[in-house]
């Protein structure tokens, strides 16, 4: 029997984005996480220490100021991160031998509007600096008297990075700020041969009873 060892970053298969158009997907192995979800790394630290303050799939999106993303395995996750669950580990980038520049808009047919900026470049003597700005601002596709946009984030970063020859050392600064609304009840009616039919008053997919209101009314038995 040949046994392989694989390096990290390299053994996880993992489906990342199939939840979110900009982070990684929560992946539920059976097991407790401290995280609240995907343990998500930057630089070698957790986004986020306390998930009940932010959850690290909120405070951290792929963007232009991304150099280097990988994933992580249970065990890799458990040495690295000392946690249960796969990890995604990300490096930010920390300057480039020439000035490079990158933009991007996003939008769809629901009123998406998500600006990317990212640019880095060198400065003198080996120091190296880079800087990007993430905004989201997603309306969804469900209604909400509450709030026009279900996800709105803002993330900035900016480096400042001194490289030598067996070396670097840096100083980073990160501003995120994230708000939105994640659970969404849609009702509809499911029936045995797999088709659904609509309930009155509800669009599949697009109305909800939840965020019209923002407010949950319970029964004290």
């Amino acid at each position: 029997m040949k046994v392989a060892n694989p390096k990290a970053g390299e053994t996880a298969n993992v489906m990342l984005n199939a939840s979110s158009d900009s982070g990684p997907r929560v992946v539920n192995i059976g097991l407790p996480a401290s995280v609240g979800g995907t343990v998500i790394l930057e630089n070698g630290l957790p986004v986020t220490y306390d998930y009940m303050g932010q959850m690290p799939t909120l405070l951290w999106r792929q963007d232009n100021g991304i150099a280097k993303f990988g994933v992580l395995n249970i065990t890799e996750t458990a040495l690295l991160a000392s946690d249960v669950g796969v990890s995604v580990s990300t490096w930010t980038n920390r300057g480039t031998d020439k000035t490079k520049g990158t933009v991007s808009f996003t939008t769809n047919s629901f009123g998406l509007l998500r600006g990317d900026v990212g640019i880095s470049g060198p400065l003198k003597n080996n120091w190296f600096y880079s800087a990007s700005a993430f905004i989201n601002m997603d309306p969804g596709t469900f209604r909400s008297n509450i709030s026009t946009f279900l996800d709105k984030t803002q993330i900035y970063k900016g480096v400042i990075n001194k490289k030598y020859n067996r070396g670097q050392i840096g100083v980073q600064y990160k501003y995120a700020y994230s708000e939105g609304i994640s659970t969404k009840q849609s009702p509809y009616i499911y029936h045995q041969d797999g088709t659904v039919d609509k309930v009155d008053g509800f669009k599949i997919g697009r109305d909800s009873y939840l965020e019209q209101s923002g407010m949950i009314h319970t029964i004290d038995r």
